[in-house]
């Protein structure tokens, strides 16, 4: 797990640095102050709290399953509540793209309630229920539920991911089909390939833990840093 926990935050240091100069360029200096940079600010950079954490966890010689517990009760609502703002971005982006209709407003509005309250109450049962054991001079957690309830809320999630991009492809294959334009290419192209990454690792932590249930909390930290990562290139 802290090899895990470690990848995942050298991933996300090494975006920031090089995406910053982009981003300096293309968010601050030229656009005004706007509720709106409220949630990219979140969704850039809050995983720095996780990056935070999982240096000083990593830093340990040794854990218990009490700090375990109290480490993912930190960072898993952080993880959740994470993705769900570069769910919310996206889905700005894409009522946005189809000039805002209130069918599409209330779609986005209805997909957030059913799949991200229930993704709540799974990550309760998940951090309840949840049983960690460590090894000696590791600063590791091995978890030994065998509760497959995180599978729910990764599919939760992939279900509002391919809302997303399912509304992003239709409006794409109308608006390409008028202008061929290099533009509208770039941006329904990265839309598609952002849920084709997302897919392939939601996938990854439905199915893994299945197969491995030791790694259920280990792959948690990809699908926030990819998602932060991936929604930001977006944007930008």
């Amino acid at each position: 797990t802290s090899y895990t926990q470690t990848a995942c935050a050298t991933l996300f240091i090494y975006d920031i640095l090089l995406l910053f100069p982009t981003e300096i360029n293309y968010v601050w200096l030229p656009r005004p102050l706007h509720p709106r940079l409220l949630l990219f600010t979140f969704n850039r950079y809050s995983p720095l709290v996780d990056t935070v954490l999982t240096i000083n966890w990593t830093l340990r010689k040794t854990a218990t399953p009490a700090l375990c517990r109290r480490f993912y009760s930190i960072t898993g609502p952080f993880v959740l509540i994470g993705i769900f703002t570069s769910q919310v971005i996206l889905m700005i982006r894409t009522y946005a793209i189809w000039d805002r209709r209130k069918a599409i407003f209330w779609c986005f509005v209805g997909t957030g309630i059913l799949c991200f309250i229930p993704g709540v109450v799974c990550l309760a049962i998940a951090l309840k229920t949840t049983q960690f054991i460590t090894l000696p001079n590791d600063p590791g957690c091995i978890n030994l539920s065998s509760s497959n309830i995180m599978a729910v809320s990764y599919i939760l999630m992939l279900v509002t991911d391919t809302i997303v991009a399912l509304l992003t492809l239709f409006k794409g294959i109308e608006h390409l089909r008028r202008s061929s334009h290099p533009f509208l290419t770039e941006l329904y192209a990265s839309g598609m390939l952002f849920y084709v990454c997302i897919f392939i690792i939601s996938l990854a932590n439905i199915l893994v833990p299945v197969w491995v249930p030791s790694l259920t909390a280990s792959l948690g930290c990809y699908q926030r840093i990819f998602h932060s990562v991936l929604c930001n290139r977006v944007m930008l």
